[in-house]
């Protein structure tokens, strides 16, 4: 019996060994999938990048050497598709420039290293679009009903309504991308959850991030400048986000939170010669340690009702030098503890104007001032960046008394 083994394995393996090497390639791609090319002179090297998607299987690559492709690709299979240089990026711009110069439809596609001219549409989920340049007019991604896709690494420098574009998504990372040029808002967002921004940077267009209807999205250490309106923008209904971390300067309005809110919390952030820092509409907002300052107007309230959404607290944050610390028109029953005002050097209560307006008759209405106050200012500055965290913009609070 152990001489048939011996003999039987001694045959599979003559027989293995005499076989062709491509065999054992042909196994092995099949496996790990093919490597296609597109452009180039290598022999076999396809003219079309459609052309190498439809003759690929999922989970091939497709390489792309330089050049200018103006195609409308359709991308039905799981394939990465890659220009070969990181330096000499391919360029792929719509033939037809009514629809969408790509099309991922195959689900967990990765696009990496092209200069797309023109919008990228995502209806499936898990993809990676990392390090592309897109520009034109409407150059961009928009990603209704997409789950955990990451998109990392871009310029987006393009024109139109938003760079990326994300509508009923949920779980997607987006991070060390910048973004720059005519949009009205670098990241739109609607109706999304658990989203995680980080580590991107907006400037010279009109909105930084803007959406509604979010819930439980992380924005954080992003930076914002140079802003005709908004660095971020979230209303209404919106819950339980989390905006911490950022650097936002030489805006409009830093962060605008608003319609309804419930359980936002911003802290950590560096807010810096805006014309406004902070503004919330309906309240039910936390804002704590934060360093604000050198704004027009620090923070401001309007139409706060804590029965409504919950009480607005404002806490432990710094309030240096903005022209005006804080004010608020009909905002009540908010908490303001424990905050540093640099024009308040007292061991009483500091006092916050504002106003509060009655409507005769639409649109006609007279206000009256009105006051509230921190209960407890802090009398030196809050260094909430020594439990474990940095100064993010490094203001020297060591030297404001």
């Amino acid at each position: 019996m152990n001489v048939e083994r011996i003999l039987t394995v001694g045959i599979i393996f003559l027989i293995l060994i005499s076989l062709p090497s491509e065999t054992f390639t042909y196994a092995n791609e099949i496996e790990n999938g093919r490597t296609l090319y597109v452009g180039g002179n290598g022999p076999g090297n396809y003219t079309h990048i459609q052309d190498a998607i439809d003759n690929a299987s999922d989970r091939d690559t497709i390489i792309v050497y330089p050049g200018v492709y103006k195609e409308n690709i359709i991308v039905h299979k799981s394939l990465t598709i890659k220009g070969i240089k990181e330096n000499e990026m391919p360029t792929l711009e719509p033939e037809n420039e009514n629809r969408s110069v790509a099309y991922l439809i195959a689900e967990k596609c990765r696009i990496e290293n092209f200069v797309i001219r023109g919008r990228v549409y995502v209806i499936s989920y898990g993809h990676v679009i990392i390090n592309n340049i897109f520009e034109g007019d409407g150059g961009g991604i928009t990603s209704p009903n997409t789950v955990e896709d990451i998109i990392a690494y871009n310029v987006f420098r393009g024109n139109g309504y938003s760079g990326i574009n994300l509508d009923d998504s949920y779980g997607v990372e987006v991070y060390n991308n910048t973004f720059a040029g005519d949009y009205y808002t670098g990241i739109y967002l609607s109706d999304c959850a658990k989203l995680k921004i980080f580590n991107n940077v907006f400037h010279s267009m009109s909105k930084g991030i803007f959406g509604g209807s979010v819930y439980e999205i992380k924005i954080h250490s992003n930076e914002f400048f140079n802003l005709k309106e908004d660095g971020i923008h979230i209303s209404p209904s919106a819950s339980y986000n989390e905006i911490f971390e950022n650097k936002i300067f030489n805006c409009s309005r830093g962060i605008y939170i608003g319609g309804g809110t419930n359980g936002d919390n911003v802290f950590h952030n560096e807010i810096y010669n805006n014309s406004l820092g902070i503004g919330i509409l309906l309240g039910g907002v936390k804002v704590f340690e934060n360093n604000i300052s050198r704004n027009k107007n620090g923070i401001y309230l309007y139409n706060v009702f804590s029965m409504r959404v919950g009480a607005t607290i404002i806490f432990s944050n710094n309030f240096i030098d903005n022209e005006e610390q804080a004010s608020f028109v009909d905002a009540y029953l908010n908490i303001w503890f424990n905050n540093y005002w640099s024009d308040w050097h007292f061991p009483f209560p500091k006092i916050i104007f504002g106003a509060h307006c009655i409507f005769i008759v639409p649109p006609w209405f007279v206000c009256y001032p009105w006051i509230q106050f921190d209960l407890m200012p802090s009398l030196k500055p809050i260094k909430w960046w020594e439990n474990g965290l940095c100064n993010l913009h490094g203001i020297d609070l060591d030297n404001w008394q």
